[in-house]
C-alpha cells in the first residue's frame, strides 16, 4: 500500500490540493481486497470502486431511499453482482461487523457534522472499526476542518492529506508512524 499510494497517488494528489476529486482515491481501494464504504450516502465510492477493479463493496447507509437508489445504480452500471447494499445505521452495522481474515478498506465518510457536534461518538466508530480491522487493513476518513484529527488513535501514525477545507486521513493498520513516515517521504 505504502509503495503504490507514494509513488502513484501521491504525487497525483499533492499537485491537485484545491481541485481534488475523492473519486481519484477509490484508485486505491482496488488493490487492498474488498471496500467497505460506511456512511454510503449516494454510493459513489462504492460504485466507482468496483467500476474500476475493486473486488467488491459493501455500502452501509440508513437512508431507505439512499439504499434503493445505490441498487439501482449498481444494476444500471453493471456492477450490482459486485455491490452489497446494507440498510443499517454505521454504528450498529460496525458492533456486529465480522471481518474477513485478509486486509479490508474502510472508508468513512459520514455527515460532516457528526463530526464536530458528536466527535467522541464518530472517533468511539473508528476505534471499533480498527480494534476489528485485519492488519494492513487501510481505514481512510474524509473529513473537513475543525474534526480534531489529534484525537484520532495514534495520531503520528495517519497520513493526513488537506485539501482546501477538506481532508482524507488513511491509516495503515500495523504499519507503525515510523514505517508510514519513512514510507510517505520514499
Amino acid at each position: 500500500y505504502n509503495a503504490l499510494f507514494n509513488e502513484n497517488a501521491g504525487a497525483f494528489l499533492a499537485q491537485r490540493s484545491v481541485e481534488f476529486d475523492l473519486v481519484i482515491a477509490t484508485d486505491l481501494f482496488i488493490y487492498i481486497g474488498d471496500l467497505n464504504d460506511i456512511f454510503a450516502g449516494t454510493g459513489v465510492v462504492g460504485l466507482e470502486a468496483v467500476s474500476r477493479g475493486a473486488t467488491a463493496a459493501r455500502l452501509i447507509e440508513k437512508d431507505a431511499r439512499q439504499v434503493n437508489d445505490i441498487q439501482k445504480y449498481a444494476d444500471q452500471f453493471g456492477v450490482g453482482a459486485k455491490v452489497q447494499v446494507i440498510k443499517a445505521d454505521a454504528h450498529r452495522w460496525a458492533e456486529r461487523w465480522l471481518p474477513p481474515k485478509d486486509a479490508v478498506n474502510l472508508f468513512l465518510s459520514p455527515p460532516f457534522p457528526d463530526l464536530t457536534e458528536k466527535p467522541d461518538e464518530f472517533l468511539a466508530l473508528v476505534n471499533l472499526l480498527l480494534s476489528k480491522a485485519p492488519t494492513e487493513s487501510v481505514l481512510t476518513i474524509q473529513t473537513e476542518d475543525g474534526f480534531p484529527v489529534e484525537r484520532l488513535p495514534d495520531p503520528a501514525a495517519w497520513d493526513v492529506r488537506r485539501y482546501g477545507r477538506n481532508m482524507l486521513c488513511f491509516l495503515v493498520k500495523g504499519v507503525s508512524a515510523a514505517a508510514a513516515g519513512a514510507a510517505r517521504r520514499a
